[in-house]
């Protein structure tokens, strides 16, 4: 395992100083502080090779070392994580902050100013900042700094009850009635202060009634699809974006009226895209939609405008004139052992992120390499893919999904031979080579120590990612040339984008966008 080391490594970095008395970008610090960042997801992590405790030490040892010796950075990168759905770790790294010991007046406004955008969104997040700080100190919350219990007491107070009760959290370290009891928030009229007792008294008023929440109704054993089915027809307008997304197959039956409203939804959700609020909770992999489910050519085009500009919100850190090869794995185990479906996560996730990379970078820039334990190249297929469909993202995701899951399915379905195929192409001058595979070789060490091995053989600066396209949505950082990532989301685009950008460039934009 490569953790102990990564440890080692962050608690060695020491500010460093040019001739000039500046502070000098901690690339490995700042670079591994962001990956480790974006990486932390402990509610769905569960793992063998990475497990919940290992991920969150990783993390917290590099938070701790940002606060400590670039701070403005670490306020910085909070609330830019944050921005981009990012949850744990942006609660984490402030609650660090607050507890790093004696703040002057700049760097407490600092952190206040860093707060709002962090905390605003979910109620829960003030839980979880209780409960580390009681974890880490192990004392009472009156110790913590008056000014960051205020600033929590303050964002508490401005929750509706219904956000609230979603967020009891009852059986957890700290629940809502903790922070109530504990932040003492205003309340903002007569009702809200009723439902505070409430809470604190675990009554009845304060929970959440199945009728109250889409989700819970979709799910629940007790309604017939009948039912169910009209309230996804009411819900339209008010159903969470997630689970309208996931649901929208649902609505490829119904009558026209409800893909006009449909369209309106998208349409607001293409007017609204640049909101702080849709950022948060969008998630680019779950718009690559088969066409057939999306009906009219109006969403389809509709859906296509909102690929096109959730796109771009990476181009800030992948460069387009560097040179990409993709070594694409077509083997058995890709396709489910050797039983194709049109619902294959695999192949899908393989095609999404070829959808994104073909958007973002020029397709004379890209090498694609098909194999199993033959190597096929098959740049000029996806270019010729790519050329007839420029600026159609969700085409380029079809094209190249029904090119590898159906076209290709013959040609390619033994095993796989990874570092074989590594070696034959990689001559060391591709700048980035991402690997498309599952996690039946992902999680073995050996490919990325042969990997390894390779790059410095070469003496090559090529940068290599892993990406296990299976949904084990675990990640692991290997070592500076070499990053592992499990599962693909909105999350592993921006960790392929930091891993392998100019890291200068994209930590100032960062803190310029914090300041203002």
């Amino acid at each position: 395992m490569q953790i102990n080391k990564l440890k080692k490594q962050a608690e060695a970095v020491m500010p460093a100083i040019n001739q000039e008395g500046c502070h000098v970008v901690q690339d490995n610090l700042t670079r591994r502080f962001l990956l480790s960042s974006l990486a932390l997801n402990t509610r769905r992590s569960r793992s063998f090779y990475h497990t919940d405790e290992e991920a969150f030490r990783e993390f917290l040892c590099h938070a701790r070392e940002a606060v400590k010796n670039d701070r403005l950075f670490a306020l910085a990168a909070s609330v830019y994580l944050s921005r981009k759905g990012r949850r744990l770790a942006p609660v984490i790294t402030l609650t660090e902050a607050a507890m790093a010991g004696e703040l002057n007046e700049e760097q407490r406004e600092q952190l206040k100013r860093a707060m709002q955008p962090v905390f605003s969104d979910r109620p829960d997040k003030i839980l979880t900042s209780l409960a580390h700080f009681q974890n880490e100190r192990g004392a009472s919350f009156k110790t913590l700094p008056p000014f960051y219990k205020r600033s929590l007491g303050r964002t508490l107070a401005g929750f509706k009850p219904l956000t609230l009760k979603k967020s009891r959290a009852e059986r957890r370290m700290v629940s809502l009635a903790d922070a109530i009891k504990a932040l003492r928030p205003k309340p903002l009229n007569q009702e809200m202060a009723g439902f505070y007792r409430a809470v604190i008294e675990r009554s009845k008023a304060a929970k959440l009634e199945a009728t109250e929440h889409v989700t819970a109704i979709l799910s629940s054993t007790d309604l017939t699809w009948q039912e169910k089915e009209k309230v996804l027809r009411d819900s339209i307008e008010t159903m969470p974006l997630k689970a309208l997304i996931l649901n929208i197959r649902q609505y490829a039956e119904m009558e026209g009226d409800v893909q006009k409203r449909l369209q309106k939804r998208f349409g607001n959700l293409l007017a609204s895209f640049d909101d702080e609020k849709v950022q948060k909770i969008f998630n680019i992999c779950d718009l690559f939609i088969p066409k057939e489910a999306l009906v009219s050519e109006n969403l389809i085009a509709t859906v296509n405008r909102i690929l096109s500009k959730a796109v771009k919100k990476y181009a800030y850190a992948f460069d387009a004139s560097k040179h990409y090869t993709v070594l694409q794995d077509l083997s058995g185990s890709m396709y489910g052992g050797g039983c194709f479906s049109v619902s294959n996560p695999r192949i899908a996730d393989s095609a999404r992120m070829l959808a994104v990379l073909y958007s973002l970078v020029p397709a004379e820039n890209i090498r694609v390499i098909c194999f199993d334990t033959k190597q096929i190249e098959l740049s000029n297929d996806f270019g010729a893919i790519a050329h007839n469909n420029s600026n159609n993202p969700l085409e380029l995701f079809d094209c190249f999904y029904r090119l590898m899951g159906e076209s290709l399915q013959e040609t390619f379905c033994g095993n796989t031979s990874i570092v074989d195929t590594y070696i034959r192409t990689v001559t060391g001058k591709e700048d980035i080579v991402i690997l498309n595979t599952d996690e039946i070789t992902w999680a073995d060490n050996r490919p990325v120590e042969a990997i390894q091995q390779h790059i410095r053989r070469l003496k090559a600066t090529t940068d290599t990612v892993i990406l296990n396209v299976a949904y084990t949505d675990g990640k692991v950082l290997a070592d500076k040339k070499v990053i592992r990532i499990a599962g693909l989301d909105r999350f592993s685009f921006e960790m392929m984008g930091i891993f392998q950008g100019d890291i200068s460039k994209i930590r100032q934009e960062i803190i310029s966008s914090f300041i203002g």
